[in-house]
């Protein structure tokens, strides 16, 4: 799945996701990538996402790897995701490549659980920035994004993985 995308904004290919609104499923991810997929020069935007009662609405990851080897995912910008990227279903998540990922994700940026082999993250930012500067419509208030986040959100939450290498990684104004 491969579009055109400025690094770090919504400026370019955007897809609006509708999907899943109230679920947390990582099996009802809005992609669902396998064996050798690659999602690159991407944004994914929410249009529905907002706050009820001073919490963002669930949604399932954007992305999910289902217990298969070698994804790429590259140039991405997650607008106001709830659940970035979780590589943790069904098994082995190996041999990973996420490079140049940028977002506000309200609950987990990025889960990796079950990696048995080489995975490379490199330039990764998380932050609350990313949804506030993307100019797109349903932008929340900044103060009440801000104070929600550095309460209740993770930016990397990280178990088994094995000779997995992170570098430039970024996250501010979250909890974790």
């Amino acid at each position: 799945l491969v579009g055109e995308l400025e690094k770090g904004t919504a400026r370019g290919t955007v897809l609006c996701i509708y999907g899943g609104k109230g679920k947390t499923d990582p099996a009802l991810a809005a992609v669902l990538m396998s064996h050798q997929s690659a999602v690159m020069n991407i944004a994914f935007w929410y249009p529905e996402q907002t706050f009820v009662n001073g919490a963002p609405i669930p949604y399932p990851p954007t992305l999910a790897q289902n217990g298969s080897e070698s994804v790429t995912i590259r140039n991405v910008t997650f607008v106001n995701a709830y659940f970035g990227i979780h590589f943790g279903k069904n098994g082995n998540n190996s041999l990973q490549y996420v490079r140049d990922v940028y977002g506000t994700c309200l609950d987990v940026g990025y889960y990796n659980d079950k990696s048995y082999d080489i995975g490379r993250v490199e330039n990764i930012l998380f932050t609350p920035d990313i949804w506030l500067s993307s100019g797109l419509p349903g932008t929340p208030n900044a103060a009440l994004l801000r104070t929600y986040m550095i309460r209740h959100s993770i930016g990397l939450h990280l178990q088994r993985i094995d000779w997995t290498y992170l570098a430039d990684i970024t996250v501010e104004g979250y909890s974790i």
